[in-house]
């Protein structure tokens, strides 16, 4: 693997830790609000969580350099079939 693949991956590994650490600030101050305040950063959490773990199937992609992400198959296969 070449170093410059190895300092993308790299950044990428703490771009994952960024958005899960705000994910969870976001969970910390949700958890002090109450009612649509509350539900705004729950949604925040989420939000940040998901993009996280696109990132995290990026990165396993990229690292293996194999077949798509189980989120990308699956997206693939719900898809119609029009090889008729």
């Amino acid at each position: 693997m070449s170093e410059q693949l190895q300092e993308a991956l790299s950044l990428l590994k703490a771009d994952i830790t960024c958005w899960n650490n705000a994910a969870q600030q976001c969970e910390m101050v949700a958890s002090k609000l109450s009612g649509r305040e509350s539900a705004e950063y729950m949604l925040l959490s989420a939000v940040y969580r998901e993009r996280a773990e696109l990132l995290s199937d990026a990165l396993q992609q990229a690292a293996s350099n194999s077949q798509p992400s189980t989120r990308e198959r699956a997206f693939h296969d719900a898809g119609p079939d029009i090889s008729s």
